[in-house]
């Protein structure tokens, strides 16, 4: 600011070095060349200010603004429990929280049905309020999430990009991107045939 503040001086100084020049040159009384000089050094100060107020604002604003982060993994009690949880991480409020998915997942409910993520009620309705450093979770499935996810053939992850949407509290728009990447929790644990398997050949003499 301190830099675009020289620049405006700069300029100033500058155009009324021009138009007094250009009164003297033309041979315009010299009255009117001070103000037309004074007429353009208000204006140019008027802008100046002009600018001081929106950076003020933009600053302000940027000191309070929300931020929505998305991420899905295991839940920090249960590895068994996978859960959504979104987090704003800003200074301000998230106001309005909607959400759009790019893709999709199934996840299952309490009674082991299987649905789509996209059919979660807080992905389809959004968020109408979260406080800064607010936290919303639900869980999206047990121990056979991962196993409802899995790529076929041992291919690349399943990952899913999800947008959010949300304003402040001054009614600004912001958007953000998550990805809900499953490559880390695919193949950190094993299958519980797997580890059956390697706890019988170990206790096999």
């Amino acid at each position: 600011m301190r830099l675009r503040t020289l620049r405006g001086a700069a300029l100033i100084v500058g155009v009324v070095v021009v138009v007094l020049w250009a009164s003297w040159v033309v041979g315009v009384p010299a009255e009117l060349a001070v103000a037309a000089a004074g007429l353009i050094l208000s204006l140019a100060l008027f802008y100046g200010t002009l600018l001081l107020v929106e950076e003020g604002r933009l600053m302000r604003e940027a000191s309070f603004a929300p931020g929505i982060a998305v991420t899905i993994g295991p839940n920090q009690y249960s590895a068994a429990v996978h859960e959504l949880r979104i987090c704003n991480y800003g200074s301000g409020p998230a106001h309005g929280v909607t959400f759009d998915l790019d893709g999709d997942l199934t996840i299952r409910g309490s009674a082991g049905t299987k649905s789509a993520l996209s059919e979660l009620r807080v992905l389809r309705e959004g968020l109408r309020f979260l406080e800064p450093g607010g936290e919303y979770g639900t869980v999206v499935g047990g121990p056979d999430f991962l196993a409802d996810n899995a790529p076929p053939d041992s291919g690349p992850a399943t990952s899913v990009l999800l947008a959010s949407r949300f304003r402040s509290g001054s009614g600004q728009v912001y958007e953000s991107e998550s990805w809900l990447e499953l490559r880390e929790f695919l193949w950190a644990t094993p299958p519980l045939e797997t580890i059956a398997q390697a706890l019988k050949k170990r206790a096999t003499p």
